[in-house]
């Protein structure tokens, strides 16, 4: 069973999460990152969420890069496919 410090720092992290759009699986990795930010106080608590908030948006431009890669490389392979050596 989870103690209520593990249940509230999944929860924060799952809201940061939907924030960047990123999934909770690839965040989860920061959990306990997450889990001693929420048990810290003042400056380290919000600096240690900040590198949290930092690493998944960062996350999240990754995966758009890569979304934006693989529409590109789809077109050129369709250009190509269609494409016919000249004679």
């Amino acid at each position: 069973m989870h103690s209520p410090h593990e249940l509230a720092a999944e929860r924060r992290l799952r809201q940061i999460c939907t924030r960047h759009r990123v999934s909770y699986q690839r965040g989860a990795r920061l959990l306990p990152l997450v889990q001693r930010a929420l048990s810290a106080d003042g400056e380290l608590r919000r600096a240690l969420l900040d590198v949290v908030e930092a690493s998944l948006a960062r996350d999240a431009c990754d995966g758009e890069r890569a979304a934006s890669d693989a529409r590109a490389l789809a077109a050129v392979a369709s250009a190509l496919h269609t494409w016919g050596h000249p004679e």
